[in-house]
């Protein structure tokens, strides 16, 4: 078996690399679903200057643009990525399984531990492949197709202006990329910390360790906690804080689910009450958590 600090660098590896690995893949697949829709964009009836005429039959395709658009999104590498993402995803909760074997050796997940692991993996499923993906993408895209048509836009403005909400610029990601990067990591790392959670609770952890890499857009609150411990009780009490990031729902018993908040890659990790050094079990003591 791996040991206590073996495992907490995995997880910790698997927080940093699978998002920005799924962010990266999402960036190729942009491409791959734009240049796939092209085809339909190129039925739109114009005028002689390649104007797009607003036209019943022009409105009408809409439908079938849109709904080429998320057949586009289903059939991309990206699926694939999702699938290697969920892979990780999976070895991150045994990992926790595994982290909660080392304070007590005979944890096993109950049939309550193991219904909550596939609810928070088909969660997981649901936020990087369900509706709310689909509309991130084709919401935008179906206001700028259809205002182009509308408004009696060049093809080529039109061209440029969609390709824009599906691979982004310069200074603005891709559709994809951006429900990636804001809305479906944090909810996948949400997964697993509370799975993580409840684990923790199963076996009565006290002491807790805060774990994460660093990156540029770290924020301050994550940044004065990282690898250093705290009792339980301490941790429960930052829910009363303010923090930019912090996820509003983020109460006594969330904090351990939410962590830092929107893209936070930090967990809390249970630890043996041996490995806590003395001035923090002295600074639990004077804030009264333990006798």
């Amino acid at each position: 078996m791996a040991s206590f600090d073996e495992l907490v660098a995995e997880k910790v590896k698997l927080f940093d690399s699978a998002p920005e690995d799924l962010a990266n893949e999402s960036i190729k697949a942009q491409r791959q679903i734009f240049r796939s829709i092209q085809s339909e964009l190129a039925q739109l009836d114009t005028d002689s200057d390649n104007r797009i005429l607003p036209t019943q039959a022009n409105f009408d395709r809409v439908n079938t643009i849109l709904s080429s658009l998320k057949n586009a999104v289903l059939s991309s590498d990206y699926v694939l990525a999702v699938r290697d993402f969920i892979g990780k995803l999976d070895r991150s909760f045994n990992i926790s399984n595994e982290l909660a074997q080392q304070i007590n050796k005979n944890f096993q997940p109950d049939e309550n531990l193991q219904a909550l692991y596939e609810f928070q993996r088909k969660n997981a499923v649901q936020v990087l492949l369900g509706t709310a993906l689909e509309s991130a993408i084709t919401q935008p895209f179906n206001q700028v197709l259809s205002a182009s048509i509308s408004a009696g836009d060049t093809y080529a403005n039109m061209v440029r202006a969609l390709n824009t909400v599906i691979e982004g610029n310069d200074q603005i990601d891709g559709r994809l990329t951006r429900y990636v990067r804001s809305v479906a990591t944090t909810a996948v790392a949400v997964s697993d910390r509370s799975y993580t959670a409840a684990v923790n609770e199963a076996i009565g952890a006290e002491w807790y360790v805060y774990r994460g890499g660093e990156i540029e857009t770290t924020r301050p609150f994550c940044e004065a906690r990282n690898g250093k411990y705290f009792h339980r009780k301490e941790v429960e009490s930052w829910a009363s804080l303010e923090w930019d990031g912090k996820i509003a729902e983020t109460d006594r018993k969330t904090i351990f689910n939410y962590a830092g908040g929107w893209n936070c890659r930090h967990s809390l990790i249970a630890v043996t009450e041996r490995r806590v050094p003395e001035d923090v079990k002295q600074r639990a003591r004077e804030k009264g958590y333990i006798d």
